[in-house]
């Protein structure tokens, strides 16, 4: 029993939530995967994967607006001296 329950507590433990960083990454990836899509659909799916893009410009857009109000750069300040 006690092998068992050693080979699922990993499992078990709570997991560490995405940071904002994290979160962005991935938005960038569904917008990319948007295009992508976008690419590769037919007539008849030209109508929601703009609907994707879309959503998904505006989710990125939004964090990283949150991202800039946080202080967050993607490069680290110039020793200006």
């Amino acid at each position: 029993m006690r092998e068992v329950l050693a080979r699922l507590a990993p499992r078990l433990r709570p997991r560490r939530a995405p940071g904002l960083l994290e979160i962005i990454d991935e938005a960038r990836r569904e917008l990319k995967e948007a295009w992508e899509e976008f690419h590769l659909a037919g007539s008849d799916l030209v109508d929601y994967t703009i609907f994707k893009i879309n959503a998904a410009e505006r989710r990125l857009t939004g964090l990283l607006r949150q991202a800039r109000r946080q202080g967050l750069t993607a490069w680290p300040p110039l020793d200006r001296q």
